[in-house]
């Protein structure tokens, strides 16, 4: 028998899986685009509804658009009221598995499988209920970090990042809503990573779009995923400020991993992060009882910098992230969600774009292992 012989790609690393439109990354330059727009555009002029209708359907959205994009959110924030109730009979110790446990459940209420046109995909009619399941994921969000079934209630018409402000911050207020607007943006979409490929792996077998983004939030649970963000928060909260420098010297020394530092794509600043920063010293300044985070990032910057930047390791979007929702009193433990609350639209987004010229997506293993071995007997081993 005669067996081919290629190198396997680790990680797949660099290999394209589709055309995109969705998201540029320049890494070297340290520039990310949603469908053309740059994020800092974006960041200062956009919310994160005309953001995830930008990453959904190519375009900013006219003020009918919008509303009716909003509307069908909010459906699905209603539709999610009845999934809740049968969660919150369940058993979960865990926020993101709530959230999953809710869009098992949720295939009763909402149709999104995939439909065919002759060999094609109806993208349309996906679209078409895209906006229904974002709401729906939005209202299991909140209710997953709240446990408080009238959070949403009491709360469907409002903005998401309003929405989600009520059911993290216990006295949530303008300025936080504004600040989660902003970090909801810069969450929304990164191109290709673990979670949005799970979740169109899943998607290419013409499962529901519902399941797909189970795979993807399963995917975050992961340290090396989103999993980054929750562990930076822990580490901010048990280092003493006065210990920072002690700190990353000993990481460092041997040589082990500074969460929330480095960046697959990014050789230099993340400039999600680099916007969270200027975010997070705004808040600072006007919070003294939970400065402190702000304060022990800002020395752990300093002192890793002095080593990392000459390997082009710098913070990345969890770093100034989970600083910033430190800030604002939100729990390790319900930082993740934050992500999955945002992401799951650039998620949409890259599971509809894939079914547009959908093939199940199935690599190959270079089999290295014994041929020819003969079957004895278990008596006889």
């Amino acid at each position: 028998m005669q067996l081919e012989f290629r190198e396997p790609i680790p990680g797949l690393e660099n290999v394209p899986i589709k055309y995109t439109k969705i998201t540029y990354i320049d890494g070297e330059k340290g520039e990310l685009y949603y469908r053309g727009y740059n994020i800092v555009d974006l960041f200062n002029n956009s919310t994160y509804e005309e953001t995830a209708y930008l990453l959904l359907f190519g375009k900013l959205p006219s003020p009918h658009d919008l509303e009716k994009f909003k509307e069908h959110m909010f459906e699905g924030r209603r539709t999610a009221l009845e999934v809740i109730e049968e969660v919150s009979r369940l058993s979960t110790e865990n926020a993101l598995d709530r959230i999953k446990i809710g869009l098992i459940l949720a295939t009763k209420y909402v149709d999104s499988w995939p439909r065919f046109r002759g060999k094609q995909v109806v993208v349309d009619e996906l679209l078409a209920v895209a906006p229904k399941i974002l709401g729906l994921v939005h209202a299991l969000t909140a209710y997953a970090v709240s446990l408080d079934p009238n959070i949403v209630e009491e709360n469907l018409e409002a903005s998401c990042a309003e929405l989600l402000c009520k059911a993290l911050v216990s006295d949530c207020m303008q300025k936080h809503i504004h600040i989660l607007d902003k970090l909801l943006i810069v969450y929304a979409d990164h191109g290709l990573s673990a979670s949005a490929f799970a979740a169109t792996v899943v998607a290419s077998t013409l499962s529901s779009l519902l399941y797909a983004l189970e795979a993807a939030i399963s995917a975050l649970q992961g340290p090396l995923h989103g999993g980054a963000l929750e562990k930076v928060a822990r580490m901010l909260e048990a280092i003493p400020l006065e210990k920072v420098e002690e700190y990353v010297s000993r990481k460092l020394a041997q040589k082990e991993k500074l969460m929330g530092f480095g960046h697959r794509v990014y050789k230099t600043y993340d400039p999600r992060a680099k916007l969270l920063k200027r975010l997070a010293a705004k808040l600072a300044l006007n919070n003294n009882g939970l400065r402190e985070a702000y304060l022990k990032a800002i020395a752990l910057e300093l002192h890793a910098l002095k080593t990392l930047a000459a390997k082009r390791v710098y913070p990345n979007v969890d770093f100034w992230a989970a600083t910033l929702l430190l800030i604002m009193g939100v729990r390790p433990e319900n930082q993740l969600p934050v992500f999955v609350y945002s992401r799951t639209a650039g998620w949409l987004a890259h599971i509809i774009e894939y079914l547009e010229n959908n093939k199940i997506l199935r690599p190959r293993a270079i089999y290295r292992g014994p041929l020819g071995l003969k079957y004895r007997p278990l008596e006889s081993r």
